[in-house]
C-alpha cells in the first residue's frame, strides 16, 4: 500500500510566511510517521442483487488480533485485512456513485479507536446492476502541537461489485414510476414487459 501523500496546509495561528508552512508540513509528517501500525479489515459482499439491502463492515484495530471475529459467515469468507496507519481518532466513510447504491451509514462517522478493534457499518442498496465500485475512505487525525486538528487519507484497495439484475425490483420500480398507465390495462402490461426487457440486460458503466 502506498503512503498517504501529506500536503503543506496553512494551519490557523501560524500566519502564512513560507517558514510556518514548511514547519507544520514537517510537523505533519513527523505526527504521521508516529502513528502506530495496526489493521483494517473492510468485508463488502463482492456479489449483490439490485433492490436488496446488505450490510457493508468495516474494522480497525490496533493489536492485529481477533479484527475478524465475529463477522457473519458470509463475510468472513471474503473480507480483506490489510494494514494501515492508525490514529487515536479516525474517520471512514463508503464513496461510491449515488446512482449505483443507497448508503445509509448506521455508525457514526469520526470515532476513537479503543478495544480490540473499532467499526463501522452502512446499510448498502444496489440500485443498478453491472459492474460497480464501494470504496472504503479511511482517515486519521493528527493532533499539532500548536492544538489544531489535521484529518489525513489513508488509501484502501476499491471494492467491485457485481450486481445482479432483479427482475422483482425491476417490476417495482416501474409500477412506483407508472401506476397511472397501468390502469389503462394490457397497454400498461405491455409497457412493463417492454420496459423489463430493455432494463434486464446489465448496465454499462
Amino acid at each position: 500500500m502506498a503512503p498517504p501523500t501529506i500536503l503543506a496546509e496553512k494551519i490557523p495561528g501560524l500566519g502564512s510566511s513560507a517558514v510556518g508552512v514548511e514547519s507544520s508540513a514537517d510537523e505533519l509528517r513527523r505526527r504521521w510517521e508516529s502513528l502506530p501500525v495496526g489493521e483494517i479489515a473492510y468485508a463488502p459482499r463482492r456479489e449483490m442483487r439490485q433492490g436488496v439491502e446488505t450490510t457493508v463492515t468495516a474494522r480497525v484495530s490496533r493489536t492485529k488480533t481477533g479484527i475478524t471475529a465475529g463477522l457473519p459467515a458470509d463475510e468472513a469468507g471474503s473480507v480483506k485485512v490489510e494494514e494501515v496507519k492508525v490514529g487515536e481518532v479516525m474517520t471512514a466513510s463508503l464513496d461510491h456513485d449515488p446512482g449505483d447504491f443507497l448508503v445509509v451509514p448506521l455508525s457514526t462517522a469520526t470515532q476513537v479507536v479503543t478495544g480490540p478493534f473499532t467499526q463501522w457499518q452502512w446499510r448498502v442498496t444496489p440500485l443498478r446492476s453491472g459492474e460497480r465500485h464501494l470504496n472504503l475512505r479511511l482517515s486519521a487525525r493528527l493532533q499539532l502541537p500548536d492544538g489544531s486538528r489535521e484529518f489525513k487519507d489513508i488509501p484502501v484497495e476499491e471494492a467491485v461489485i457485481i450486481v445482479h439484475v432483479n427482475p422483482v425490483y425491476l417490476a417495482q420500480q416501474f409500477v412506483a414510476s407508472n401506476w397511472q398507465w397501468l390502469i389503462g390495462g394490457p397497454v400498461g402490461l405491455l409497457a412493463l414487459l417492454g420496459w423489463l426487457r430493455k432494463r434486464g440486460a446489465p448496465e454499462r458503466q
